[in-house]
């Protein structure tokens, strides 16, 4: 399977600027202008059993917005689902990477960014872990993870203060907040039947979802 990205101006009226990738999943851009590129490990069209295909090797690239890699590379990832950038905060951490890992650890990636004229990744700190951990299918484990367990993750945020967001899929739709620490602010349940794709708005915090029955 191969992919390319489209860049299209906001008038639409010219065509843009295309450029070819191994495989395009979710995408996001810094705030340097470049293009952070997921390449998931799972066939699209997606099965419906959602099984990761061992052939891929998953990743995700940075590039310039006129398609030239820009070098970066993460490979510490077994199927992002969705990325996302959070910004500076004073007094903080710097600009981070999300990443919601949807593989066997099912939880949330950070990375640090610093650099230019190209950001280059740091190593990740992570929150929370798989929900089959521990007591498998328990929402609440104190030994594996507390209130950070997390089943099918398919959405990322943050917001100006650094909190964090993540949105679960699967069974229901389920909406989290977390402080820098880890600490979960609170949660929000649904009784739809999944919630994919998701984004956050740092400066509103509006989450748009799109939502299946």
């Amino acid at each position: 399977m191969t992919g390319r990205i489209r860049i299209l101006p906001t008038t639409l009226d010219t065509a843009g600027t295309t450029f070819a990738v191994t495989r395009a999943g979710p995408i996001a851009v810094d705030d340097l202008g470049d293009i952070w590129v997921t390449e998931p490990s799972v066939d699209y069209p997606v099965p419906a059993n959602y099984m990761l295909n061992p052939n891929l090797t998953p990743a995700i690239r940075s590039y310039t917005p006129n398609g030239v890699p820009t070098g970066n590379v993460i490979t510490s990832v077994s199927n992002p689902a969705a990325i996302a950038f959070a910004p500076a905060v004073s007094g903080g951490p710097t600009t981070r990477l999300l990443v919601a890992e949807n593989g066997t650890a099912q939880n949330i990636r950070s990375y640090p960014l610093t650099g230019t004229p190209h950001h280059t990744p740091g190593s990740a700190t992570t929150l929370g872990q798989s929900i089959y951990s521990g007591v498998a299918g328990q929402l609440t484990d104190s030994a594996a993870g507390g209130d950070a367990r997390f089943y099918a993750p398919y959405g990322v945020g943050a917001d100006t203060s650094g909190n964090d967001y993540v949105a679960l899929g699967g069974v229901g739709a389920d909406v989290r907040k977390y402080a820098l620490g880890g600490t979960r602010l609170w949660k929000q349940y649904g009784t739809l039947s999944y919630v994919s794709p998701v984004s956050f708005d740092p400066t509103w915090l509006l989450l748009s979802m799109l939502i299946g029955a």
